[in-house]
């Protein structure tokens, strides 16, 4: 038997896909960069888009570096279908419990 992924916090969810889509756009922009670094013979214009191209490494390494802590985040919070069965029967034996007490005191009470 496996367990099935319980789905863990909508917000948390939301975010990586915000942080996805904001990788995404980094990508784009830097192969833009690249293109426009092959297509340009000025120096000065070429080592503009180094420094943007550069600019945007550092975003993406941040970036991916979110994404990798809220992936983390997101497993930790996960909860599958199994812990979710065994918490409800811890549940169902500790109030099982509390009632097989209750059912002595009041015996012994009677008695």
């Amino acid at each position: 038997m496996e367990p099935l992924p319980v789905p863990f916090d909508p917000e948390l969810e939301a975010l990586i896909k915000e942080v996805q889509e904001a990788l995404n756009g980094v990508h784009q922009q830097m192969v833009r960069r690249k293109e426009l670094v092959k297509q340009t013979k000025d120096p000065a214009a070429k080592a503009t888009l180094y420094d943007e191209l550069e600019r945007l490494r550092k975003e993406r390494s941040e970036l991916q570096a979110l994404l990798n802590q809220l992936v983390e985040e997101a497993a930790v919070s996960q909860r599958t279908a199994i812990d979710e069965a065994l918490a409800r029967t811890r549940w169902l034996e500790q109030r099982e419990e509390r009632w097989e007490k209750k059912e002595e005191l009041i015996r012994d009470r009677q008695q």
